[in-house]
């Protein structure tokens, strides 16, 4: 494929550069594919069964932007339930529980 026809954002894999796409999944990304989850509040999950749940919910919705349409798509549909359920998600990634959700 000639450079002119490459996609733009197309980046060389290499063992130096894997490490940093695993690393740029933000808290905000954590906490959309918490609130993405089949974990509920009630559950009074562990540190433990966030960190899977985020985990399962990037790779069943193909990752962090997967994560973000079905906040948007909760938002648009139930915004009464989807402020409460994002203001749990956020309180539980941004507290660390799920800091080390892709490395499950």
């Amino acid at each position: 494929m000639c450079v002119s026809c490459e996609p733009r954002d197309s980046v060389t894999r290499t063992t130096e550069n894997v490490p940093e796409a695993v690393s740029t999944v933000t808290e905000h990304m954590r906490a959309e594919a918490l609130f993405a989850s089949d974990l509920q509040p009630s559950d009074r999950p562990t540190d433990a069964q966030v960190a899977r749940a985020i985990h399962t919910s990037l790779s069943a919705r193909g990752g962090a932007a997967g994560c973000a349409a079905a906040v948007a798509a909760e938002y648009g549909e139930h915004p009464e339930t989807a402020a409460p359920r994002m203001r749990w998600a956020l309180g539980l990634t941004s507290r660390g529980a799920a800091t080390h959700a892709l490395a499950a």
